[in-house]
């Protein structure tokens, strides 16, 4: 079995975010990201990755982790704060 670590954004979604300066760790993030928007870079795998998640006929959600590293402004001016991470066992 391979592993890999896949790159790429969403350009569809929406969240609330609430983020105490004083208390980074009561941080709370709750997100709703559509499928659809992903980009990875390579449509054929975007094409893979979209749509519900399902592995051996099983529909699940997903948690994702949250890395707080912002507010960091890109070159092209656009803002971040964090980073979402997720990781997925093939076998359950």
């Amino acid at each position: 079995m391979m592993n890999a670590d896949v790159h790429g954004h969403f350009n569809r979604g929406a969240g609330e975010l609430m983020y105490t300066p004083d208390d980074p760790a009561a941080t709370t993030l709750e997100a709703v990201i559509e499928a659809e928007g992903i980009c990875t870079g390579i449509a054929k795998r975007d094409a893979q990755l979209r749509g519900d998640f399902t592995l051996h006929g099983v529909t699940r959600t997903v948690a994702l982790e949250v890395e707080h590293f912002g507010p960091v402004t890109s070159h092209d001016g656009d803002t971040s704060v964090g980073r979402l991470r997720t990781s997925i066992d093939r076998s359950d």
